[in-house]
């Protein structure tokens, strides 16, 4: 087990027989995610650049098909396990298993499929836990398939190992998209030169060193590039064993438990506070504590009917128009295309579209996450009862409790939760943006379809060049760009509308919840004065020494790393 993952729920366990019995610590479900944890590493790429040949000289057995078309590549994720079995994923998360000997069955199905698990008994798999391997399609399948296994992994995802093969000379536009779409949600990447046993080793280095440039001047990539031959498993396996894995598992939920010691700590002040002070001047503070839910119910609504005016309009229009500039920007490379390779051209565009609505819907949803969480907290300010520790520090740290929890699944690090059904609230936010982007794609994919008969004509009717080439510009500039932005406009709003009123009604929850939460402790603390607590002062010392004892703990395995 990860040092960083035993410490955690070392931490966990301690502090749930210190405080179960006297608060609800919250800690039950972040314990069931850290224990069920997993570490994806997706290995993406061209189709051939020899993904799967690289994972089998890894796994020293040739177990991943070499001959898949890319109509039939499925995104592959590789488990240890002491049986050997796939199980073949359907889009409703129903699998079903197949033995390694029907590998033909599965591929005459994949349409079927949404993903393959492979369970082997390999010690190499042993021997990265709990780092999972994932054999992607590459960036040659149909777009509809590459298009859901990319936006997928971009979710689920949490390094990223990236395949350039040496025959391709130099990075394609379409690879410099994806690395900055794994990029824009923070994920780290480690990039390979593949097969270059096939070239002269000073072309490869020359290769290498504009590789490592580009990567310097576009992503601050300071790591050196890695050339792997025809038999690269020990590469790969140094670059899985180089990974910090423990610094990876931290990311995904420091935070959290960082969020959750505070909270704790203002649980235990509350419970202290309610035993000092007198029972009327807990209730004033349960009145008052409502009266702020009520103001926060009414800010919801409002925020709510005003959507369409505040976020909706202004936010779509800035949408389309910077998804239009980047087209014209690549205007002159499509142009090219169209003329010398019909069906690039169309992935072009689909790549240009996705990359530019990622960082769009992204950031849109970023900026009004943060808006809406900075208009609540500005509603609640006026709730300040120091002395019970509801104050303008406590309300701050709400807000920043659930920027860090948007924060975290906008990067794909909250998506966990979802293996225990939890499909709801912020934890759907990455899924969120890339579901809207593949739900705008498929629709303009087919826009494109629509106008290539007539590009494709042009060229094979052998017209000059020039004459072909504005009538293509103009096809382009009056056909295919203004019915691009239709369909984005007839998609866009309703989903993004959607998605904010969502967001709205989560985020005010996460409020909500919190100050419930005040009234039931001063509530529960009234009733244990009343009822049960003899002396009180005693049982204010118990709650100061468990304050100080969950001080020690979070210092030990918190604020001072593992």
């Amino acid at each position: 087990m990860l040092k960083t993952k035993k410490h955690y729920l070392t931490y966990i366990s301690e502090v749930k027989n210190l405080l179960d019995s006297i608060i609800d610590t919250k800690l039950s479900n972040l314990k069931e995610e850290i224990i069920s944890s997993e570490l994806l590493i997706p290995v993406v790429g061209g189709f051939s650049a020899g993904k799967s040949t690289l994972i089998n000289s890894f796994l020293e057995e040739n177990i991943l098909s070499t001959n898949l078309t890319p109509e039939t590549a499925l995104a592959t994720e590789i488990r240890y396990s002491d049986k050997n079995y796939f199980e073949a994923i359907k889009e409703n998360e129903e699998a079903k298993i197949y033995n390694l000997s029907q590998k033909e069955e599965i591929k005459q199905n994949s349409k079927n499929y949404q993903y393959l698990k492979l369970y082997l008994n390999n010690p190499k798999l042993k021997e990265i836990e709990p780092l999972i391997l994932v054999d992607m399609p590459g960036f040659d399948s149909p777009i509809e398939l590459h298009n859901q296994a990319i936006l997928n992994y971009l979710n689920r995802g949490i390094y990223f190992i990236i395949l350039m093969s040496a025959e391709e000379g130099t990075i394609s536009k379409t690879l410099l998209r994806e690395i900055r779409n794994i990029a824009e949600f923070g994920k780290g990447f480690s990039f390979c030169i593949s097969k270059t046993n096939l070239r002269p080793i000073e072309n490869v280095l020359s290769i290498k060193e504009e590789i490592e440039e580009i990567l310097e001047d576009e992503f601050d990539f300071d790591r050196e590039v890695i050339l792997i031959d025809d038999n690269g498993g020990e590469s790969l396996k140094k670059i899985l064993l180089d990974i910090d894995v423990e610094e990876l598992f931290k990311s995904i939920f420091i935070d959290r438990l960082k969020d959750n010691y505070f909270y704790i700590e203002n649980s235990l002040n509350i419970k202290i506070s309610t035993l000092t002070y007198s029972k009327e001047d807990a209730k004033k503070v349960i009145e008052s504590i409502q009266e702020s839910i009520n103001k926060l119910l009414y800010k919801k609504e409002q925020m709510i009917e005003n959507i369409e005016s505040k976020y909706t309009r202004i936010n779509i229009d800035s949408i389309i128009s910077n998804v239009v500039n980047e087209l014209i920007t690549n205007q002159e490379y499509l142009l090219n295309l169209a003329l010398t390779n019909q069906s690039q051209f169309s992935k072009e565009i689909n790549e240009i579209i996705k990359t530019r609505l990622i960082i769009e819907i992204k950031t849109k949803i970023e900026n009004i996450s943060t808006n809406i969480i900075d208009d609540f907290t500005i509603e609640l300010k006026e709730l300040n009862f120091k002395e019970f520790e509801i104050d303008n520090r406590w309300i701050e740290q709400i807000s920043i409790h659930t920027k860090n929890l948007l924060n975290s699944t906008i990067k794909g690090m909250g998506d966990l939760s979802q293996k225990m059904g939890n499909k709801t609230g912020v934890y759907k936010t990455i899924a969120t943006i890339l579901g809207v982007t593949t739900t705008i794609l498929s629709p303009i994919v087919e826009v494109v379809l629509i106008f290539l008969p007539d590009i494709i004509s042009y060229f094979t009717q052998k017209t000059k060049e020039k004459k072909a080439k504005e009538e293509i510009l103009r096809q382009f500039n009056s056909q295919i760009i203004p019915t691009i932005k239709l369909k984005i406009r007839e998609i866009l709003p309703n989903l993004f509308k959607e998605e904010i009123e969502r967001l709205i009604n989560t985020i005010s929850q996460e409020f909500e919840n919190e100050l419930q939460q005040k009234q039931r402790e001063i509530e529960g603390t009234l009733k244990e004065k009343e009822e049960k607590i003899q002396n009180i002062q005693s049982e204010i010392e118990k709650l100061e020494s468990k304050k100080r004892e969950i001080q020690t703990l979070a210092n030990q395995y918190i604020f001072k790393g593992v």
